[in-house]
């Protein structure tokens, strides 16, 4: 049957407004997109940056230039800022650390699915300028120099959250995404995946230093790591190189790698010191006690077994060395154990029969060969 006439312009009519409308739509997603993404996102911030906690760490502010609304779903927020407050040092009267500011070239958020909603988060061009402080002993003698602040700045830095949910409940949303980030940033893994790079700056022995982040996936975490090839060159530059297995325990512990390598110096340095005041004192006896001591106070006595053993079964000491290395290791692990400070330590070195002496090298003996030294 055919259609009236009237009917046949009435249906063309509705279907050429139904497309004006859609181009009226795409034209405004467009051109007013960005603008109205930008004013709902500076709405919502302050109930975001309110949820944003994890650790005793706390967003205090967050801004960014202008937001744009992109093809394919797509939100993306240009020259953010945010400034994060730490957890307050020791013995502070403050409620938190002196604040740190990261900067990031550009936010992204695309849409992934819809049933349920969910998005891909990916954030570019990541650079903290202030420094990240480490908390350790109190009486730590290195910490004005070295442990108070291990590192310099973290810059050229990116990472990818993929399938965040979207819900009703922001406060769930942002608390959880938070606390993934910071398990991954300050504890060194997170159940989830992750993609994150990022060059981590540090001073030691007064030279500047520079290694590679990078994250990995591995039996359903996600776990931060350095990139081995930057702790190769860096062992090079020590009078006793790090073993290969004590590099690998460092790329696998990037968030304590700065302040590892500070308690390995101090305690060379310390050795050194001693050993040339007091001939009572010898050097690699001396050494290992203190360095074991320090890792026992600065983390625990587990992780300072760790690390010893790492040292030990990398290096190239015979038998009775190891033997001897690994008693003083369990020697300084004690006094630790036992609250004893650095002082009392060093006055025990002295005295107490169960330390094991290296044997003193004879000044009648005629000169070796230079070679590597023992690590």
């Amino acid at each position: 049957m055919k259609r009236p006439p009237e009917a046949a312009s009435r249906r063309r009519t509705k279907i050429l407004l139904l497309g004006l409308s859609g181009c009226v739509f795409v034209a405004v997603v467009l051109f007013a997109g960005g603008p109205l993404a930008g004013g709902l996102t500076r709405l919502l911030l302050p109930r975001v940056i309110s949820e944003a906690r994890a650790g005793g760490w706390v967003v205090r502010t967050v801004t960014f230039r202008d937001a744009d609304l992109r093809p394919w779903a797509t939100l993306r927020w240009s020259d953010v800022e945010a400034e994060i407050l730490p957890p307050p040092p020791r013995r502070s009267a403050s409620p938190h650390g002196p604040p740190i500011r990261v900067r990031a070239t550009g936010i992204e958020a695309g849409l992934a699915g819809l049933f349920p909603p969910r998005v891909d988060l990916s954030v570019q061009g990541i650079r903290i300028n202030s420094a990240i402080r480490v908390a350790g002993p109190e009486d730590t003698p290195f910490a004005s120099a070295d442990l108070d602040v291990p590192v310099e700045r973290v810059d050229r830095g990116s990472f990818e959250l993929p399938d965040v949910p979207l819900g009703f409940r922001p406060r769930t949303i942002v608390r959880r995404e938070v606390e993934a980030m910071h398990a991954l940033l300050i504890e060194g893994s997170v159940a989830r995946p992750v993609t994150f790079g990022a060059r981590l700056h540090f001073h030691l022995r007064g030279s500047a230093h520079e290694l590679r982040l990078q994250s990995e996936w591995s039996e359903g975490r996600t776990w931060l790591r350095i990139h081995r090839g930057d702790l190769d060159t860096l062992s090079a530059r020590y009078y006793r190189p790090l073993t290969p297995t004590e590099r690998d325990l460092l790329a696998r512990h990037p968030v304590r790698a700065p302040v590892l390598l500070r308690i390995k110096d101090y305690a060379e340095r310390a050795a050194r010191r001693l050993a040339a005041s007091d001939p009572v004192y010898v050097e690699d006896s001396t050494r290992h006690v203190l360095w074991s001591y320090w890792l026992a106070r600065t983390f625990d006595a587990d992780f300072a077994r760790e690390v010893g053993e790492a040292h030990e079964i990398g290096s190239d000491n015979s038998a009775e060395e190891s033997a001897r290395d690994r008693a003083n290791n369990a020697l300084g692990r004690d006094f630790a154990a036992d609250g004893k400070t650095e002082g009392q330590v060093v006055n025990l070195i002295r005295k107490d029969p169960r330390l094991v002496r290296a044997a003193q090298p004879s000044l009648l003996r005629a000169p070796q060969p230079s070679g590597p030294p023992r690590r």
